[in-house]
């Protein structure tokens, strides 16, 4: 019973900043203010107090360029998010979900179509473009949200956007530390996890009605090597390490 009062208390506060916000947002994108890039990450910092998301950092915050990270949940949209501003590089399905969808839009996301190869290149076109005018663009390159006990193959087709160019490559490694003060174990990590066969929405309300959640995140630069599926393998190898180092999984 208290477990549901305080969830039903912190979607009550998520709804109250987030509904206002959204017109705001909306009219700082349409007049291409400069703080139309830094009040998401302003919200998503307000956003963890709100829903009890501890997170700590560990290494330089990315001011621009790629950030490539590991992808437990959709949690990890917030938890990057209050680090820095920055935006995502996200499957062109999420620009159509209901709610979620106008906040990923909002946030300016770069969507991409991933089941298509003939899109790729207009893509990371895109994507270059986007960077070389100073974002940080947040990209996953598992493809989806892993169970958050094994890393995925990272796919390197995206890291072509930074091949042959000076832009910088942050690493984000990001981890799942405790839940509720106790160390997450081995089991809770599916209580954690969200991956893309899950609703959302039970998700949410599970996550609301346990946390604290503390989740720490490791930035590192990537040292450039120049093909894009040398720099994949250099980033998923780094990232798999962290991760065997701070969650003992594989």
């Amino acid at each position: 019973m208290i477990q549901t009062c305080t969830a039903v208390f912190r979607l009550l506060g998520f709804l109250l900043l987030t509904i206002p916000l959204m017109p705001m947002q909306l009219v700082l994108q349409k007049l291409n203010l400069a703080h139309a890039k830094t009040l998401p990450h302003f919200y998503h910092r307000l956003l963890c107090k709100i829903i009890a998301i501890r997170v700590s950092v560990q290494g330089a915050v990315p001011r621009h360029g790629l950030v490539v990270s590991n992808h437990v949940s959709w949690t990890d949209i917030v938890v990057l998010s209050a680090t820095c501003p920055l935006t995502f590089i996200a499957k062109r399905e999420v620009s159509h979900w209901p709610f979620f969808g106008w906040l990923a839009n909002l946030q300016g996301c770069e969507f991409v179509n991933r089941e298509s190869r003939q899109s790729t290149r207009p893509s990371t076109d895109r994507i270059r473009k986007r960077l070389l005018q100073g974002e940080t663009l947040v990209l996953f390159p598992e493809g989806t949200s892993g169970n958050g006990r094994k890393l995925l193959p990272f796919k390197s087709a995206y890291f072509g956007a930074v091949e042959n160019s000076d832009i910088a490559i942050t690493l984000a490694t990001i981890i799942y530390e405790a839940r509720q003060g106790l160390p997450l174990t081995q089991r809770q990590w599916a209580n954690v996890s969200w991956t893309g066969g899950q609703s959302l929405l039970p998700s949410l309300w599970h996550l609301l009605r346990h946390t604290p959640l503390s989740v720490k995140v490791i930035f590192q630069p990537l040292p450039k090597t120049g093909h894009r599926k040398a720099m994949a393998h250099a980033a998923e190898q780094a990232i798999r390490a962290n991760l065997h180092a701070g969650a003992k999984i594989g």
